[in-house]
Parts: structure tokens; C-alpha cells; sequence
């Protein structure tokens, strides 16, 4: 659309790459897979990068391109390892992996703050990026006599440290992001299920070089169920408990609960009315609470609560006679 942003360039640059495999497979027992990968990235700079269009109504923000940005080469290595069990029951499978990565010329913001908090972003090429991620998911299942039992640990941290420029002081900001999930199945029978989910996410950004250090957790407790009366009607309902832990603030708790009940209609029960009631407590919140190389954000958004909806849908499960078997 503008002619500035017409740009013609051409980028050449040697990526090698590696891959090492290891599978082995024990016929109606397990199988292992585990595989070790080296490869080299390249980031072309994008055009909103070289030359953007800046957005005049947002002041407190003005970003501001740079022609000279050069291409950014990172290098990573992976190593995942993956086990599924091939019993009938009482199965443990689980992925774990890994993984390192290192950034040349990495494009990275150059932010100049004036008095009136306004920002004005740059962006410039610098070296010493450096990233750090681990993965781990683990699943248990139990068969009991007329139920089963589900466990599952996902757990993800990264670790990053992030170059860049605040009033043309140059600092390097640590960062860690880690999450974890354990999730609880039970059903019995076919009939009923329920489910207890506990989710714990924690975030910290430090920066030696202006003695500045932020953290925060985000909490959650869910439970869920639902149980069928009959082979028509299905009952439904879940809770979530919400805690949100900002740095230097008090924190936050929210509680949702929502409940529905679903009637099948029609001789193929392919026709549904459900009817739903979202936050009956009235405490629907919409919080954000992260952080960044520079800075962490703590904020709610405008959100819909308690309301009450009613669908309805028609499922048309044939479409004709299936062709007759020879």
C-alpha cells in the first residue's frame, strides 16, 4: 500500500541439519522411540520489522522500523524420548524432551521511555540469545471392574535469556515460564464421568543490569462431571477455582461455575436441545497476568457473565443405504 514498504531484497546462508533415530518396537508390549535432532534456522526480517506502519492513535506506543536489520541464524539441538505401552490395560505411556537453542544477530527491541511513559520501539540486531525448554507427559490408566481410572503429569518449563536495549542501555533479562497440569479421570459404567484438573504456572523476569525483578503464579482447580439419566438425557456441570498472584499486588480469586443439561430427540436420537447456565456466580473474570523481556502485565478484560443459552442442533447421520456386502 505505501511505497516504503516496497522493499526488494535476496538472503543466502548455509543451514545444516541432523537427525539421529532410535526406534524399537517389542510386539504386545511397549515401544520406544527416541530421536536427537540439530537444525539451523533462519529469520528473515519481516517487512512490518524493516518499515512499519506506525498507528498514531496508540501514543503510548510508537513502533519505528530499521532498514539496516540483517537475517538472525539460531542454531538448536532436540532430544525427545517417547514410550507407549501395548497392553490392553492398566497402560503407563510418557514423552519426555528437551531441548537448547542459541540466536546470532537475533532481532531485538530497543525501547526509548520518556516521562510520560510513552514508548518508542526500535528494533536492532544483537547476539547472545539463548533459550532452554523441557517437556514431560505422563499418562497412567487403571481398568477396574466396572470403571477406569485416567492420571495424567504434564509438566513444561523455558528458560530464556533475552539481549536488548531501554534508553540505550544495553541488558540482558532472565526468564523462566513453567507449567503444570495433574488431571484426575473417573468414569463408571459409562454413565459417569468426572474430572479434577489442578494447574500451577509460575513466570519470573530478572534484569541485573537495572536491579529490577518481577514474578507471578496463575492457580487453577477444576472440576468437572457428568452422568446420563437415560440413554436421551445428560447432565452436566463444572467448577473452576482461579487464583492469579501478581508481582507487587494483591492477588486475585475467582470462582466459575457452569452447568447444562442435553436431551437427544428423534428415532436416531439425532436431534438435541440443550440448555445451558454459564457463571452462576456471577464471578467471571478475564485476568491477565504475564511478563516479558522488559516488563509484566497485570490486567482484566470486559467479559460476558451470567447468562443462560438454549441451542438446538440436528445431527442427519444417514445420507443413504450402504452398498450391500459380497
Amino acid at each position: 500500500i505505501k511505497s516504503f514498504q516496497n522493499i526488494r531484497r535476496s538472503y543466502s546462508n548455509f543451514v545444516p541439519a541432523a537427525y539421529i533415530r532410535y526406534y524399537r518396537y517389542q510386539y504386545g508390549e511397549y515401544s520406544n522411540n527416541i530421536s536427537l535432532n540439530f537444525n539451523t534456522l533462519i529469520r528473515i526480517p519481516t517487512v512490518e520489522q524493516l518499515a512499519p506502519l506506525t498507528d498514531s492513535t496508540n501514543v503510548y506506543r510508537l513502533n519505528r522500523g530499521n532498514m539496516n536489520l540483517q537475517e538472525a541464524t539460531t542454531r538448536e539441538l532436540r532430544f525427545s524420548f517417547n514410550h507407549y505401552d501395548q497392553r490392553g490395560k492398566n497402560t503407563l505411556n510418557y514423552d519426555l524432551s528437551a531441548g537448547v537453542s542459541f540466536t546470532d544477530n537475533s532481532i531485538a527491541d530497543s525501547i526509548f521511555v520518556d516521562r510520560q511513559n510513552r514508548r518508542t520501539v526500535y528494533l536492532a540486531n544483537v547476539n547472545g540469545y539463548q533459550s532452554a525448554n523441557m517437556r514431560a507427559d505422563i499418562r497412567k490408566a487403571l481398568k477396574l471392574k466396572t470403571s477406569e481410572l485416567q492420571l495424567r503429569l504434564t509438566s513444561m518449563a523455558d528458560i530464556s535469556k533475552t539481549p536488548g536495549y531501554v534508553n540505550s542501555a544495553f541488558a540482558f533479562s532472565n526468564n523462566l515460564n513453567t507449567n503444570t497440569d495433574l488431571v484426575v479421570n473417573y468414569t463408571y459404567k459409562g454413565k459417569l464421568a468426572l474430572e479434577a484438573k489442578e494447574t500451577y504456572g509460575y513466570y519470573r523476569s530478572r534484569q541485573d543490569a537495572f536491579n529490577t525483578n518481577y514474578s507471578g503464579a496463575n492457580i487453577a482447580t477444576a472440576f468437572s462431571g457428568s452422568y446420563s439419566l437415560s440413554k436421551r438425557l445428560m447432565l452436566n456441570s463444572n467448577l473452576s477455582l482461579n487464583s492469579n498472584k501478581p508481582s507487587g499486588n494483591k492477588p486475585v480469586h475467582y470462582n466459575i461455575w457452569n452447568a447444562s443439561a442435553t436431551y437427544r430427540m428423534l428415532k436416531g436420537n439425532n436431534a438435541e436441545l440443550k440448555l445451558t447456565a454459564l457463571d452462576l456466580l456471577r464471578q467471571n473474570n478475564s485476568i491477565i497476568n504475564s511478563a516479558g523481556p522488559n516488563s509484566f502485565t497485570f490486567a482484566s478484560r470486559n467479559v460476558l457473565q451470567q447468562y443462560f443459552m438454549t441451542t438446538f442442533s440436528y445431527y442427519p447421520r444417514k445420507f443413504g443405504k450402504a452398498p450391500a456386502a459380497r
